[in-house]
């Protein structure tokens, strides 16, 4: 692998633990004020955190966007999966409760595609 792709998967996974510790926090500061607070609240920390991500990369691509939206949800969804495990019982703080389907699927939406949002249109090659 060349310098450029171990730094971007680096810095895919650095912004990833920062956007997951940003919506750790709001699922624990907001989750008592309603539910659609609390999505809101994680969907406004995880596109921060991609626009952040995606001006350090400077010319990162919709396809290399999209890619590092999918692994940003495939590492949530393995972390809830292992802290859950851990803890022996669920734990939800990543994507939202399953009691509240619509804005857990927001949730999950941001963390695919908020990368893509601040991604640049066209490949520069």
């Amino acid at each position: 692998m060349t310098r450029g792709v171990v730094a971007t998967i680096v810095l895919a996974t650095s912004s990833w633990a920062i956007a997951a510790l940003l919506v750790a926090q709001c699922q624990r500061f907001t989750d008592e004020v309603s539910p659609i607070v609390c999505a809101a609240s994680k969907v406004i920390a995880i596109a921060a955190v991609a626009f952040v991500y995606a001006r350090l990369l400077r010319h990162v691509t919709l396809d290399r966007a999209l890619a590092t939206g999918f692994a940003w949800i495939a590492l949530s969804i393995v972390t809830e999966v292992v802290v859950a495990s851990y803890v022996g019982h669920g734990w939800y703080r990543l994507l939202g409760s399953p009691a509240h389907e619509g804005p857990r699927t927001l949730v999950m939406i941001a963390w695919v595609a908020a990368p893509a949002v601040f991604a640049n249109a066209r490949d520069e090659k």
